[in-house]
């Protein structure tokens, strides 16, 4: 999972490259997309829905490594 902060322009182009070698997929938060575009195969959009197919992915996983998240970016359900 990669959060606002993973978009600081010097995290980008190692987070990008570390993400290709180990081949991870990988989701966005709201505030986290944009920068990482440029690994389509791997991207795991996130959606606006409150059980899209990423939530259900998230209830499901044994670990997430979050990445640049930080709690203000979780909306109030």
């Amino acid at each position: 999972m990669i959060g606002a902060a993973g978009n600081r322009p010097r995290l980008v182009e190692a987070l990008s490259a570390f993400v290709r070698r180990a081949n991870l997929p990988f989701f966005n938060t709201q505030m986290g997309k944009g920068r990482h575009r440029r690994i389509p195969s791997l991207c795991r959009h996130r959606g606006l829905v409150e059980r899209d197919y990423v939530h259900r992915a998230i209830d499901r996983a044994d670990l997430i490594v979050s990445i640049g998240h930080d709690t203000v970016e979780k909306h109030r359900s």
